[in-house]
């Protein structure tokens, strides 16, 4: 069972069950626990309308320091607790994971504050500042990760980690450790470690993240501010710049007008309305218009993207959508996109059409009645099967004479 919010009561008494080898600690130990969940009581019942303004602001100062002190003796005792293996006895595999749920932090995070006190073992000034609240695990962080790359720094950062915030640390630290890098071995390192992902958030927001080397990245970043410096210059209401920054991004990505040289990039953006609302103008509540695999958009934003040539909009009435039929195997585009919509009026994408299989994954286009058997390349006679219901319809299909025999390849073919 889980120790997130165990009373001091129910602590001290597994510590009164532990061997007696621990009782040394025991008489540190009830007191603290005591003062801890005294504290917490408090500060449940502290209302900052009935305090000052200058009260409130030593309070958040002491509350700083006392935040950061318990932040390092969490990391210490979970350091501990990992050592002896106490995580498995709550239900946890591993330390970080446990230190993560009980601390509503990250696991990376989690493993970051565990591994950090090993290194702090050989940084005793920072241990101590750390433990009194002076400076923060993150500080402490970016100081240990420094000295182990270039030694001889603990002092210089710490001293700037006492009178500032984190950004000033962690630029400095980046610059010594950087300084103590080998230029050509840095910058394989650089380039290996560049990525791009992206992911849709609770708000269907489509969200990303990445890393590109310096010079590439320096060139991306300063052609995007630029932009977004221009646009917010001509906009007769500015908004944020992270918003115009956000512009820019599209506008290099997609080739906007005022960018000009640049080849709009072909897209896969695509728009799900109901014809009644297409036609109306806006929907009820029984006619989803919405992205493909996004969020709810109004019907007004689909008009307003259809002049652009990247944008695709596939409109729907109920369970039917008007697709070109024809002959042969070859599926126009238009086709091939309402294929991948999935079944209406849903369209949650396209999955196997065998009966309990789901895969979405490896899937295959095929004709319900093949096209050796004068089945048209048609909406309706077209679905996606994963590789073993396809290989497996296939066989069937021989068997009954609709689809042609295997290929027979001789040794000249093979």
């Amino acid at each position: 069972m889980g120790t997130a919010g165990a009373s001091s009561e129910e602590v001290s008494r597994h510590m009164q069950e532990r061997p007696r080898a621990a009782s040394n600690a025991e008489p540190v130990m009830a007191p603290l626990l005591a003062l801890s969940a005294d504290f917490r009581t408090a500060l449940a019942s502290f209302d900052p309308a009935l305090v000052p303004g200058d009260t409130c602001a030593a309070l958040v100062e002491e509350l700083a320091l006392v935040g950061k002190a318990c932040d390092a003796a969490k990391a210490r005792a979970a350091a501990r607790a990992a050592a002896c293996g106490a995580h498995k006895s709550r239900g946890h595999a591993d330390a970080p994971g446990w230190l993560a749920a009980v601390s509503g932090t990250t696991t990376a995070e989690a493993k970051e504050a565990i591994e950090v006190n090993k290194a702090l073992n050989d940084l005793p000034a920072t241990a101590e500042a750390l433990a009194k609240g002076e400076v923060s695990m993150r500080q402490a962080v970016e100081i240990a990760h420094t000295e182990r790359e270039n030694p001889g720094n603990e002092e210089r950062l710490l001293n700037l980690a006492k009178q500032s915030g984190i950004s000033p640390v962690r630029d400095e630290a980046r610059r010594l450790r950087l300084a103590a890098c080998n230029p050509e071995d840095l910058s394989r390192r650089q380039r290996e470690a560049r990525y791009f992902s992206h992911w849709v958030d609770n708000t269907g927001m489509i969200k990303f993240e990445g890393a590109l080397p310096p010079v590439e990245g320096t060139a991306f970043v300063s052609r995007v501010e630029r932009l977004a410096a221009q646009s917010r210059r001509k906009a007769a209401d500015p908004e944020h710049f992270k918003a115009h920054a956000a512009d820019a991004l599209v506008s290099l990505v997609l080739g906007a007008p005022e960018n000009q040289g640049h080849t709009p990039a072909r897209s896969e953006v695509v728009f799900l309305c109901d014809l009644g609302a297409f036609r109306r103008g806006h929907a009820e509540s029984d006619e989803p218009v919405r992205l493909l695999g996004g969020s709810p958009v109004p019907v007004g934003v689909i008009n307003a993207a259809l002049d652009d040539a990247f944008v695709k909009a596939i409109l729907y009435y109920g369970s039917e959508i008007n697709a070109v039929a024809h002959f042969g195997r070859h599926i126009n585009e238009q086709l091939l996109t309402a294929l991948k919509l999935g079944a209406p009026p849903t369209f949650e994408g396209a999955v196997c059409a065998t009966p309990g299989c789901g895969r979405r994954f490896g899937l295959q286009k095929d004709h319900i009645v093949p096209v050796a058997a004068k089945g048209e390349t048609s909406y309706a006679n077209l679905q996606y099967l994963c590789y073993h219901c396809h290989s497996d319809k296939t066989e069937r299909d021989r068997k009954a004479a609709k689809a042609p025999p295997p290929l027979e390849l001789g040794p000249a073919e093979l």
